[in-house]
């Protein structure tokens, strides 16, 4: 019997690692030599069998380039940061464009 209560549409930690892991173009055994562990133990990771560590999670969401807060808690802080204004061109005054009129 399943949980009614859960949201099908919620990812849960394993499907972030999951999903961080094929957007950044990393594989199972090349995290697992990252990391420093068995690809068996990266499985039981992303299949949600066993939560991995705070120290491990930090270092998954450094190499696979995703905000540490969604990787753990789902929680997405880049969407609620406000976007920042462009910078304005500056040019120095000597490198203004030149009239091409020759008196």
């Amino acid at each position: 019997m399943t949980d009614e209560t859960s949201n099908p549409l919620e990812f849960d930690r394993a499907d972030r690692m999951r999903k961080s892991l094929r957007v950044s173009g990393l594989t199972v055994h090349e995290m697992a030599e990252y990391l420093g562990v068995t690809r068996g133990t990266v499985s039981t990771w992303i299949n949600g069998h066993i939560a991995p560590s705070t120290q491990t999670m930090m270092l998954w969401a450094m190499r696979t380039g995703v905000p540490f807060e969604w990787l753990t808690d789902g929680v997405d802080t880049t969407a609620t940061a406000p976007c920042p204004r462009p910078r304005p061109r500056w040019r120095p005054s000597s490198h203004r464009r030149r009239s091409r009129h020759r008196a």
